[in-house]
């Protein structure tokens, strides 16, 4: 497509901000941080993206992002098909594995008691957490072998 952008080698955000510098009055940096967050409010996130690469993004980008963020204007949509990786998921279980691993030594009531309470603490259930704990002991088994 035959844009005047690529005519004239600016980007439109940087014109729209030469505009509002020259014609208006704002500061550079004010005018650049106004442009993006508008640009970034109406679903184009080019010159957001510019800011980035520039490294010139500043607290008033961050808070106007948080804020899309917690209104549900900003989401993200996975590229592939399938079941997204459980994040908390995974550090929950490994905080419950190494719970056990870290009390078993010094626990005295049996583990089933011990992987209960872990369970209660957690909010899983006991089954979830002897699984976590098979597979950490799994995994740190597997890098013993794999670095010896």
């Amino acid at each position: 497509m035959n844009k005047v952008w690529n005519h004239i080698g600016v980007a439109p955000w940087d014109a729209e901000a030469d505009f509002y510098t020259k014609n208006i009055g704002l500061d550079p940096a004010k005018a650049r941080t106004f442009v993006v967050m508008r640009w970034t409010w109406h679903g184009d996130f080019r010159p957001l993206l510019a800011a980035i690469r520039e490294h010139r993004v500043d607290q008033d980008m961050l808070n106007q992002l948080g804020v899309m963020i917690m209104e549900g204007r900003l989401q993200v949509h996975r590229p592939r098909r399938g079941r997204s990786l459980n994040v908390e998921a995974g550090i929950r279980n490994i905080v419950a594995a190494k719970a056990y691993e870290h009390s078993a030594p010094n626990w005295d009531d049996g583990s089933d008691e011990l992987f209960e309470r872990i369970a209660n603490a957690t909010g899983v259930s006991v089954e979830s957490v002897r699984r976590a704990v098979t597979r950490w002991r799994k995994r740190r088994r597997q890098s013993a072998y794999s670095s010896s």
